[in-house]
């Protein structure tokens, strides 16, 4: 198995010939409030959220498929045949859909954008490459010989003709079926442009096509919606504003174009999940956003 990806609550590995990955939890984090077992779980509420309430409000966000939760396996475990770490690869790990990266041509007009080497196109770990789009406040600096979950910023995407104003509409959208949907806080969650497979048979195998990603619900934490609506409010507000989300949210003071295709996303899409859900007398997504947007001038 070759690791992919790393992160705080564990690493991923790609398994050979397999769509999906293992997310192996780090040693001693079993004990911790955000353990992969939480993480498991919340991310299996994000996923039901999105089967019932993504189509009918037309979200193209894409949440990996779960496969199933290994718990701090034994040693004869077929599923973690291959993990390193001997004795330490007995730690829990989840098994899910793997995003798939961007195809070669993507990488290497990348590589060329960054004025980055041959060398770096034809790097093994960068050939694991997913594109974080950063909508938002600007990313800290970026290693420039990477590619793994790169960095693209605002300007970036905008000057390779990205359609940020739908990316922005479609992460409205995501948030919304996360927090009405799903009940979840969506705190420190990322978007990823990747790939996914257009038909599982054989033949079609290396037909792929890109889409948005939501991932990592390590540091999500579930809201009850049987709670007044200021309590609700306030716990989806300030996870707006914690993490990395305003990396990914546009931002309402510098970029109110761009932030008015999120909050048309969100509106729509909320509205639409509130009134299947026949909650729509309860809570008022209006007014949620406009809470929300009078607490971030706080911040920005």
């Amino acid at each position: 198995m070759t690791e992919i990806g790393r992160g705080f609550q564990g690493a991923v590995f790609e398994q050979p010939g397999r769509l999906h990955v293992l997310k192996k939890e780090h040693a001693g984090n079993s004990t911790l409030p955000t353990n992969i077992q939480h993480e498991y779980a919340i991310h299996g509420l994000v996923v039901t959220a999105f089967d019932r309430f993504g189509p009918g409000a037309s979200c193209r966000v894409q949440v990996p498929r779960l496969s199933h939760f290994l718990e701090a396996a034994k040693p004869a475990d077929e599923e973690f045949a291959g993990l390193p770490g001997g004795n330490c690869a007995l730690e829990n790990t989840a098994e899910m859909e793997r995003i798939l990266p961007m195809p070669k041509v993507v990488r290497k007009a990348l590589v060329g954008y960054v004025q980055g080497s041959h060398d770096m196109l034809d790097a093994i770990p960068n050939k694991h490459c997913l594109l974080r789009t950063y909508l938002g406040r600007m990313p800290p600096k970026k290693d420039e010989t990477s590619l793994r979950n790169y960095p693209l910023d605002l300007a970036m995407m905008e000057s390779l003709d990205l359609n940020v104003d739908y990316i922005a509409d479609s992460m409205g959208a995501a948030f919304a079926i996360m927090h009405w949907g799903a009940g979840v806080n969506g705190d420190d969650v990322e978007f990823v442009l990747g790939t996914r497979l257009q038909s599982q048979t054989a033949e079609f195998v290396q037909e792929r096509e890109v889409g948005l990603f939501l991932l990592d619900f390590g540091q999500c934490d579930a809201v009850d919606l049987r709670d007044e609506p200021a309590i609700v409010y306030q716990a989806f507000k300030g996870a707006m504003m914690t993490g990395d989300n305003q990396l990914f949210i546009p931002n309402l003071v510098q970029r109110p174009d761009l932030y008015s295709s999120f909050k048309e996303g969100y509106v729509r899409t909320g509205e639409n999940v509130l009134k299947q859900r026949h909650m729509d007398q309860v809570f008022n997504v209006e007014a949620f956003i406009a809470e929300y947007e009078e607490y971030a001038q706080d911040f920005l």
